[in-house]
């Protein structure tokens, strides 16, 4: 809402309990593309100006993934809405945080023509196991980091099932 001629005040939704680690906000001249999951969750992937057709397989798998963990786990994807965003130059390859997933861009983004078969599956793989996170990592949080190893080996075993199917 705008508060004033160079002001503007947004509301967020209240989140459910999460670590503080998991909390992501983003901030640039981004562009999104939207589609919604079987059970109407607001999938989206977010890109550089120009960038958004790099982001349909991404988009695509995310969807697939989401679809495919909620019905296996029988248990729903417990927020609104679940963004991947795109961020140049990210210093690792990804990171789960809840409703917002971050990616470094080339391990998200790919070139429906010219990306190689090897570049797409890596992007799925690296897509699947961040969404595994929301089940394994999120919903279900190790007590301390000296157990990371269990939540990284479920979301490896998820991702890795969900690229299958």
């Amino acid at each position: 809402e705008q508060v004033s001629d160079d002001r503007r005040m947004i509301k967020f939704q209240e989140t459910p309990s999460m670590p503080t680690y998991l909390v992501a906000f983003v901030v640039g001249d981004l562009e999104r593309s939207v589609t919604t999951s079987k059970r109407e969750v607001t999938v989206e992937v977010i890109t550089k100006p120009g960038e958004q057709e790099l982001g349909r397989f991404a988009l695509q798998t995310g969807t697939n993934c989401l679809d495919f963990f909620e019905e296996f786990f029988r248990v729903d994807y417990p927020l609104p809405k679940m963004s991947m965003v795109a961020i140049p130059d990210f210093p690792i390859g990804a990171m789960e945080n809840w409703g917002c997933i971050l990616f470094r861009e080339t391990a998200i983004l790919s070139d429906d023509k010219l990306s190689s078969i090897i570049v797409r599956q890596r992007a799925g793989e690296t897509i699947c196991h961040e969404i595994a996170h929301m089940w394994f990592g999120n919903l279900v949080t190790v007590s301390w980091w000296e157990h990371l190893w269990l939540k990284e080996g479920f979301a490896t075993w998820a991702s890795m099932m969900a690229i299958h199917h």
